[in-house]
Formats: structure tokens, sequence, C-alpha cells
């Protein structure tokens, strides 16, 4: 691990820090936190989580950039009050994860909840000209509705991006500076995934984890951003 760390810069775009403290990671998962040339991007959606993230950015307060956002499963004036405060502060750099889950029970009224959540968000977001990141499931639809909303901040991460190419290059063309990120499904990649990878400019690909305390149960590991790298 070292020796590829000493060679090149490594970034996990997306993960989830806030769901441990630091004596849970395993020691290659701790020497890898603190490394120089690791970056990493900890979204968390509690005051939970974000207590946790601060425990873990003040070991490596250069390196770990910190973010907070509203999931689309957990919508409450509560959040978003925090979420103001946190931006008011310069407590975090980025709002997120948010965005739109249609993925279970999915209704009118959920949407426009959802909706009205998002664009308070993208409001924040511009107010404070922080990116955000985005969790879209089944809602590729409601990303180009507010598309000219989403052109005014000043960067858009799609994470764990799995639509076609064309979609990917239709946003582009909508004026909104986006990223697409991709996980460790690019080990075994699926063909959209393949056609985002060879075609999408190099600059606009991140990688993540997406690393969460549930996946640490199913042997994976902070240190599977490096397989991903490669």
């Amino acid at each position: 691990m070292n020796n590829i760390l000493q060679s090149i810069k490594i970034c996990d775009s997306h993960l989830h820090l806030g769901d441990f403290t630091y004596e849970q990671f395993s020691p290659p998962e701790q020497e890898l936190l603190c490394h120089k040339n690791y970056f990493c991007c900890s979204s968390a959606h509690s005051l939970e989580e974000l207590q946790n993230q601060k425990k873990l950015f003040d070991k490596n307060q250069k390196n770990i950039f910190l973010t907070f956002g509203i999931f689309p499963k957990n919508l409450n004036e509560q959040n978003l009050s925090l979420l103001n405060s946190l931006l008011q502060k310069k407590e975090i750099c980025a709002i997120g994860e948010m965005g739109f889950d249609f993925s279970l029970s999915h209704t009118e009224q959920t949407q426009k909840k959802q909706e009205e959540f998002f664009l308070q968000q993208l409001e924040l977001a511009t107010k404070y000209n922080v990116p955000i990141i985005i969790h879209q499931v089944k809602a590729l639809e409601n990303i180009f509705k507010f598309s000219k909303n989403l052109s005014k901040v000043p960067a858009v991460i799609f994470h764990a991006f799995n639509e076609n190419f064309n979609d990917a290059s239709s946003l582009l063309k909508k004026d909104i500076n986006c990223f697409f990120s991709f996980g460790k499904n690019i080990l075994t990649p699926t063909k959209k995934i393949a056609e985002n990878l060879k075609n999408l400019p190099s600059q606009k690909i991140l990688l993540e984890t997406d690393f969460t305390l549930s996946k640490k149960n199913k042997n994976n590991s902070l240190t599977d951003i490096i397989s991903i790298y490669q």
C-alpha cells in the first residue's frame, strides 16, 4: 500500500466515515486515513455521524473533507436548520449527499417532498457557493427537470453514477459543472460503466468506495479505493 501511495495521490470522493470511531478501523485503514497522499470526502446524514467525522478530521485536517446533506429518505426541517448553520460556520465544504430516491414506496406526495428539500438545498449551495453531491435512484428525469438550478451550483458530483454515456453527455451540455463518480463496480464493469469510463473526459471522472459501517461487515475495506485506482 505504501508503494502506491508514495507514487500517486488517491482520493475517495464519497464515503461515510461518521459511522466509525478511529479505533474501529483496522491498522491498514488507520494508516491510510493518516497518509499524506490519501484524500477523501466524507458525507454525514445525522448529527452523530457529523460528530464522529469531526473526531477523525482532527487526526488529518488537511486531507479529510467534510460534507453534510439531507438524504431523500431522511427529510426533516431540523436537518435543514443544521445544514444552514454548518454552512454559515464553514464547517463543511459541500452539501451531500442529497437528491432523489424513487426505489421504494414512491408516491406523488413523496416526490413533491423530495423536490422541495432538493430545491432548498440547491438554494443554500448557490448562496454559500459550495458543491453538491447527488444521490439519484430511478429519478434521472428529475435531475434534468432542475438542470437550470443545477447550473448555478459551482460543482455537481453524481455519486455512484449508473446511467449511460448519453445521459452523462446530456448533463454536461446543460452547462452543469458535472463530475461522475464510480466505485467498485468498475472492477467488473457493465457496458454502461465501460462506455462512461472510455468516453467521459478524464477530468470529469472521480472514484469512490461509498464505505459505510454496514458494508464493513461484507468484506469491504477503506483500502478498497487502492484496488479501484489500480
